[in-house]
């Protein structure tokens, strides 16, 4: 019962929250907190999608105007995407796909490149909420049983037995944990 009443953590502790956030930062890399950037990449690469949809379909498929203009806008996004930290394959490979005059393979790829600009957005929503998650928890351990946290107290009582037992502590560590 304690373990579903743990304030929404879910039974996690401060130290599976922190390994989770860890893991979240090192796969979105520079990316991880320009979450904003990413929404905004992935508005323009839906607008470039609709509008080669659009073109490819007209009769005669797209102009040379057209296509010079689509590969400039591609080539800024992917420089932005880089800026971002942002790892997108399928933008690199529509890149070649639109001067290979392949326009079902270019917006293929480009689909490839959104659901993978999709996944780094959720893993920094994930990450948002983790840090959020993070904060609520107590910072020690009057608080964290105030506040009915048992898997963190559970973990800081464990720290404090471990620090006791090495007996390496200063009288300040001494005096924290009483």
């Amino acid at each position: 019962a304690l373990r579903k009443q743990e304030s929404g953590q879910s039974a996690t502790t401060p130290g599976e929250i922190q390994k989770k956030l860890d893991e979240l930062q090192k796969s979105l890399g520079e990316a991880a907190g320009k979450k904003d950037a990413l929404d905004k990449l992935q508005k323009d690469l839906a607008a470039m999608k609709q509008k080669a949809a659009q073109m490819s379909n007209e009769a005669g498929g797209m102009s040379e105007q057209a296509k010079q203009e689509m590969a400039q806008k591609l080539a800024e996004l992917s420089r932005q995407a880089q800026q971002l930290g942002a790892n997108l394959p399928g933008l690199e490979a529509a890149m070649e796909a639109m001067q290979a005059n392949q326009t079902d393979f270019f917006l293929k790829d480009l689909d490839m490149a959104m659901a993978d600009l999709e996944k780094m957005q959720q893993m920094a929503q994930a990450m948002a909420q983790l840090q959020k998650d993070m904060s609520k928890l107590g910072k020690d351990l009057a608080e964290q049983l105030k506040l009915g946290q048992a898997n963190a107290a559970v973990e800081t009582l464990k720290k404090m037995q471990d620090q006791l037992q090495k007996s390496n502590l200063s009288q300040e560590q001494m005096a924290r944990m009483i």
